[in-house]
């Protein structure tokens, strides 16, 4: 059998000096190569992690307007259904022939149209007996199948036993 006598003509000075280049040569290469990665990813992260920061604000905004939106929208539920009825002027003379006499509609007159809405407006002309029937009237328009705005200057004289009125009526409905 051989013996292997190959370790034997080694010359440690030179595996010294050679094994020395390869670890300034590794060295370079970690230096110039894979430290700028490094610092790249470390700018990714920070990035990142701004990102991050940001957005759990955006969220928390967001939850928040959400909550806010939605309780609005519970809160006033008959007023936004109420904008999806269109206007019938018939149902809306049998409400006002409860509290006036000698009733007059004008035609409604559309005032503002936007993408979404159309509002329109009316001019009701009537007799009454009392005041209070104005306020009856208009308590009872709350309740209303339309969503109506009762404008200002009511307009009221009184003649004999009864007292004129005339005010506009806004109606707002979806489109």
């Amino acid at each position: 059998m051989r013996t292997d006598r190959s370790l034997d003509s080694i010359d440690l000075t030179k595996l010294t000096i050679f094994s020395m280049i390869f670890i300034f040569f590794m060295l370079v290469m970690v230096f110039f190569v894979a430290l700028p990665v490094i610092d790249r990813y470390k700018q990714a992260v920070e990035i990142n992690n701004e990102k991050d920061v940001n957005l759990a604000k955006i969220e928390q905004i967001y939850n928040e307007n959400l909550a806010t939106y939605e309780n609005l929208n519970l809160q006033n539920k008959k007023a936004l259904d109420s904008l999806k009825n269109s206007f019938n002027e018939m149902k809306f003379i049998s409400l006002a022939g409860k509290y006036f006499s000698n009733l007059y509609l004008s035609r409604a007159n559309i005032i503002d149209s936007d993408p979404r809405y159309i509002i329109s407006q009316i001019n009701l002309t009537a007799t009454m007996k009392s005041p209070q029937n104005l306020y009856d009237f208009i308590m009872d328009s709350k309740n209303y199948d339309n969503l109506i705005k009762i404008d200002f200057p009511i307009e009221m004289s009184s003649k004999d036993d009864y007292i004129e009125t005339s005010f506009m009526i806004k109606i707002y409905q979806e489109r």
